[in-house]
């Protein structure tokens, strides 16, 4: 009996185990006079969905992170325009910036200097955003493989040979 409820709570560990990390990673490239930046937007799941986190270059200069500006609701949609009207902001030398939809009218990018005035209002020349597929398994997937191979052994070891007579 004892075995029977060790098995079930090793059962009901690699399940809990097994439940999918929800995160997402997409690349994403744009342009515009006077702008050049790439990097990658980090999600907790598939767009649409709210960015948790970015990095990469723009203009040579690190994306140091996600910022406030231009009361940013920091989503990310699926499809063209990738934005909405609130956009995501981030920070890059020191200057913030929100890629943003603006009315329907095309992606723009809204430069803001460290003092808080609009520098510019510049259409994106072009954009282009793709989810990062990956091959590494997660860590949910390498315990629930090393658990498997465990219990494989542990059968493998208790099994009784049966003496013909």
């Amino acid at each position: 009996m004892k075995m029977t409820s060790a098995r079930a709570v090793m059962v009901g560990m690699a399940v809990a185990m097994a439940t999918p990390a929800m995160s997402a990673t997409y690349l994403f490239n744009f342009t515009a006079p006077g702008y050049t930046g790439s990097g990658q937007f980090h999600t907790l799941d598939a767009a649409p969905t709210t960015v948790v986190g970015i990095d990469g270059l723009l203009n040579g200069n690190a994306i140091t992170g996600l910022s406030s500006y231009a009361g940013a609701n920091q989503t990310l949609l699926a499809a063209a325009p990738y934005f909405t009207l609130g956009g995501i902001s981030f920070d890059a030398g020191g200057v913030s910036y929100n890629l943003y939809d603006y009315g329907g009218s095309g992606i723009t990018n809204s430069i803001d200097n460290p003092g808080g005035g609009v520098v510019a209002l510049t259409q994106l020349s072009t954009i282009s955003i793709t989810e990062m597929t990956g091959g590494v398994p997660e860590a949910a997937t390498w315990a629930m493989m090393i658990f498997g191979f465990g219990m494989v052994g542990a059968s493998a070891r208790r099994r009784r040979n049966v003496v013909a007579a």
